[in-house]
């Protein structure tokens, strides 16, 4: 009887001991999970910084802004990348898609370009010539097949346009192809910063080509 009754009176004290232990580490696991949670959350934020292009990868450009590294995220959905700016005349050449307008003469633009704008492939422009009447001015998008010191020739669907540079031309740039970007230029990036301290998903990239960044 004496055995019995020490049995049952071990139970209580077993199971309260479980218990303890029990909240113990409980306690223990919140008390680690609050400060990584709290630290999460305090490494993401949203920045709007401006810097410069290091480079390119399929669905990155690389940036760096007050001294650190980014990694930009491009959603080509959300159609987030504007790439602008301008460039030397010299840097035209064979296969680059271009816009202008003007007053056709024949298969020719009757006075010399001031303005040229490229776009790339990757933009979606159709080749064509677009004029509301013969004594309109037309626009011309297509391809450049030839480009020989100010002379240019011009792939515009069914019709080759010639036509010839002013030498004080500007020749804008208006793409969303980050392929053509060689590192330098000036980057504004806005978005969500995540965990790693680097990669920014991005809800506004805006790149300008031929700007030093600040």
């Amino acid at each position: 009887m004496l055995q019995q009754r020490a049995t049952r009176q071990s139970k209580p004290t077993s199971w309260l001991a479980i218990l303890v232990a029990t909240l113990a580490i409980l306690g223990l696991l919140l008390g680690a999970a609050s400060p990584a949670a709290a630290q999460a959350k305090k490494k993401s934020v949203r920045v709007s910084l401006k810097g410069e292009v290091l480079g390119v990868s399929p669905g990155i450009i690389r940036a760096k802004a007050e001294g650190k590294p980014y990694l930009l995220k491009v959603n080509e959905d959300r159609n987030t990348l504007t790439i602008t700016g301008t460039i030397p005349s010299d840097q035209l050449k064979a296969g680059l898609i271009v816009r202008c307008t003007g007053m056709l003469k024949g298969n020719a633009l009757a006075e010399e370009l001031t303005e040229l704008t490229v776009h790339t492939a990757a933009d979606g422009y159709q080749a064509n010539v677009l004029q509301d009447g013969p004594n309109e001015p037309a626009t011309i998008i297509g391809r450049l097949t030839r480009v020989k010191d100010k002379s240019l020739v011009i792939a515009a669907g069914r019709k080759t346009i010639s036509a010839r540079l002013a030498d004080d031309a500007k020749i804008l740039v208006d793409t969303k192809d980050y392929s053509v970007l060689k590192g330098g230029e000036a980057v504004h990036f806005d978005g969500q910063v995540a965990s790693d301290g680097k990669t920014v998903g991005c809800r506004k990239i805006t790149i300008t080509i031929g700007q030093k960044a600040e």
